[in-house]
């Protein structure tokens, strides 16, 4: 008669099967245990760290995951996929300013080379073109 495998045992049988199946991977040599992540352990992975850390004694796999996803993420596809949003918006904006300065050394390009026209020189004692308004100021002019 055969003994009834315990929880330990049957974890331990588990991850020994886990190890025959072809392209898979376990992420530690301890027996498996419930976890509240499922996805992570669909893939293979570790749980995450609860204080984020650099897991230092986990699998490849668990380094770059921790270094790919959003802190924080409880799916690791989506904490890759909210990464990424981040990136891109980061860059986003970081493009958008580069094209502002790349458009306004053109233009000063241009005008130094004389092909855009310059603008007057502000002359600060130089008579106005507009009178003054005769309204107090705080009022609007009438119209």
């Amino acid at each position: 008669m055969s003994k009834k495998p315990d929880l330990d045992d049957a974890g331990q049988l588990f991850h020994e099967e886990l190890r025959e199946m072809p392209g898979t991977v376990p992420t530690s040599s301890a027996p498996c245990a419930a976890t509240d992540f499922p996805r992570w352990a669909e893939l293979g992975l570790d749980d995450p760290s609860r204080d984020e850390r650099i897991p230092r004694k986990g699998q490849t796999a668990d380094i770059l995951m921790w270094a790919l996803r959003v802190p924080g993420s409880t799916d690791p596809v989506k904490g890759i996929l909210n990464a990424v949003a981040a990136d891109f918006h980061s860059l986003s904006h970081l493009l958008a300013g580069s094209a502002r300065r790349i458009d306004a050394a053109l233009l000063l390009m241009e005008r130094a080379d004389g092909e855009a026209p310059t603008p007057p020189t502000f002359d600060p004692d130089a008579p106005t073109a507009t009178e003054p308004s005769s309204q107090p100021s705080g009022e609007p002019a009438p119209g």
